[in-house]
């Protein structure tokens, strides 16, 4: 019937438009994904937030390489490999849903068999590479669980050089160091050409599999047209969309190769994600300060808020969750705003672990027994200089509040520089914009240290060990 047959095509035409408009939908989604990479952003984001919340205990257990490994690689690869790669599946798997749309199509009217012959290869190819996917699974895994563990080694004995190098080259340990790191770096490569194998194995396979399926095609369709029950014609449209069928079902396997690796990205980031922070505690605290200091206003009168005492009461602080062994305290202070208060104690006694619980780096275990006035900006100075990448100049108003110009201006520095001892060759080169405090000496590096804290001007400042 000429109508039927042109409603079939206009119906064939009308489902190849929608599969073109998808196809082209996820193509426009990949590149936004790919060039905003908003989701790479509110990965890499998230996790320095999560990382700045964390519990000090659980911080300390943290090395530094895990961290930028999970910055700089694994958000990347989760979402390069799973989010962008995900959109590449659904669009190869819309192109195998248009070729079997259109055999089904071409099957109607026809026999039993004939439609079975032309959808069977088609949808064997998914079959056998699952099939396969069970089979390389564990090998698969244990290939990339070896590049991210040795990459990680890796990553951990270069920070562990760069963070103790004066250490090595104090105690003429460069040959064993440069060893290390040369076995380190074979581990990775070894790890990386094993990954890559497995990776050509699986990326064989799915063209092996379609040149089988494609051969016994051509001898099904040669005997029907021998047969007369199929012309030449048909056999070649029927291969030419088992051929675009297959390199369509490839392309879904290799997807889900790629796909897979962004599980080991995947779970790392999960752990990270979810290791315990002091947000819940710090805020019971600031709650805490600023319903204290509301009832004392009230109690005697808002001119006497600077007059509020500092209070901790019976507080105490453990240093490794859940061992009594390592409880510090319980401590009780009371300090006048305005005062200069010296806490001294013998070692081990956690005089360290209560300054930084005043200073507000750690929590204490039954926080709410403390009181600092919510008004008072309290900054924490350690015991060792610590420095940003910048001039001296930048790294003195650190801590200051920018945005206000007369706490920042060159000359209150200046000032405030000279009245601690600063030498005036030191003071010219912070004028200058000198960006080295790394190469000062250690007397000069603790001045700095310690004309940043006064520079920010807080109202309650923690120094510990301040003349170490």
């Amino acid at each position: 019937d000429t109508n039927q047959v042109q409603w079939s095509l206009y119906s064939l035409a009308a489902v190849s438009l929608v599969f073109a408009a998808l196809d082209r939908l996820f193509k426009t989604m990949k590149v936004n994904v790919r060039v905003a990479g908003g989701p790479r952003k509110l990965l890499q984001a998230n996790l320095m937030r999560k990382y700045m919340n964390y519990e000090d205990r659980v911080r300390a257990r943290i090395k530094e390489a895990d961290i930028l490994m999970c910055i700089t690689k694994y958000c990347h690869d989760l979402v390069a490999d799973g989010m962008v790669c995900s959109l590449k599946l659904v669009q190869n798997a819309s192109l195998v849903v248009m070729v079997l749309t259109f055999q089904l199509w071409s099957a109607l009217g026809g026999s039993l068999f004939d439609a079975l012959v032309e959808i069977a290869p088609v949808l064997l190819f998914p079959v056998i590479m699952v099939l396969f996917l069970r089979l390389r699974n564990k090998k698969m895994l244990e290939a990339h669980e070896r590049l991210d563990a040795a990459t990680k080694d890796l990553s951990r004995e270069v920070e562990f050089v760069i963070r103790n190098v004066r250490l090595i080259l104090g105690l003429q340990k460069r040959p064993t160091a440069a060893q290390k790191i040369e076995q380190r770096i074979q581990e990775a490569n070894a790890a990386l050409t094993n990954k890559d194998s497995v990776n050509q194995t699986n990326y064989a396979f799915g063209p092996f599999v379609i040149g089988i399926i494609a051969f016994g095609s051509i001898i099904i369709g040669g005997n029907r047209c021998l047969e007369g029950t199929a012309t030449a014609g048909t056999i070649l449209s029927q291969l030419g969309a088992l051929k675009l069928a297959g390199n369509a079902w490839n392309n879904v396997f290799r997807e889900m190769f790629v796909l897979q690796s962004a599980t080991a990205p995947l779970v790392h980031l999960v752990h990270y994600m979810n290791l315990n922070t002091d947000l819940a505690m710090r805020m019971k605290m600031s709650r805490h300060n600023r319903k204290m200091s509301l009832i004392r206003k009230q109690s005697d009168g808002p001119s006497n808020h600077d007059r509020l005492d500092i209070k901790f009461q019976g507080i105490y602080y453990t240093t490794k969750e859940g061992d009594a062994a390592g409880k510090l305290g319980p401590w009780s202070i009371t300090v006048k705003q305005g005062s200069l208060t010296a806490l001294v104690g013998h070692h081990g006694s956690g005089r360290t672990s209560f300054l930084r619980i005043l200073g507000g780096i750690i929590q204490p275990d039954n926080g709410g027994q403390g009181f600092i006035p919510s008004h008072l900006r309290t900054y924490y100075i350690t015991q060792y200089p610590m420095f940003v990448e910048g001039t001296l100049y930048e790294n003195l108003v650190f801590g200051a509040d920018t945005s206000n110009t007369a706490d920042v201006k060159m000359s209150r520095v200046l000032s405030i520089c000279k009245r601690i001892g600063m030498p005036d060759q030191l003071l010219k080169s912070i004028e200058a914009g000198a960006d080295n405090p790394a190469e000062l000496s250690s007397s000069e590096q603790m001045q700095l240290h310690l004309a940043r804290a006064l520079i920010g001007n807080p109202e309650l400042v923690v120094f510990q060990k301040p003349f170490a």
